[in-house]
């Protein structure tokens, strides 16, 4: 179940109890209607708090099976976070190259600006 679901879920509820208190309380509607309105609110409500606690149940299985709980050394999640690391500073290094290469390639042909451009482009850092 979505967040955004469950959070218009919520809110309908908190709406709806408040609403019935304040009918009831102004005797718009009585108070059995107001319990049998809430009673069957709540009835819903319920539903949706199992199906959240067997989306939950589902999820965390499905992280165990991953090894998402299993303990690992705390070296091992250094290193691990180390090269994670480095991966993502080269591959965000090849996307720059690339988007030097584009600009470059975009520039090169302009004839006031794509020499000044070029220089530019070529002392920015590796």
């Amino acid at each position: 179940m979505p967040p955004k679901f469950r959070e218009v879920l919520y809110v309908f509820g908190v709406v709806v109890f408040a609403a019935l208190a304040v009918l009831s309380t102004l005797k718009v509607i009585d108070a059995d209607t107001a319990a049998s309105v809430s009673a069957a609110v709540t009835s819903i409500m319920g539903l949706f708090g199992v199906t959240v606690a067997g989306t939950a149940a589902y999820n965390v299985s499905k992280q165990q099976k991953k090894g998402t709980f299993d303990e690992v050394d705390p070296a091992d999640q250094v290193i691990n976070g180390i090269n994670a690391v480095l991966a993502q500073q080269q591959s965000a290094q090849q996307a720059a190259d690339r988007v030097k290469d584009a600009l470059s390639n975009a520039v090169k042909d302009i004839p006031v600006l794509g020499p000044l451009a070029q220089q530019a482009i070529n002392s920015l850092p590796k």
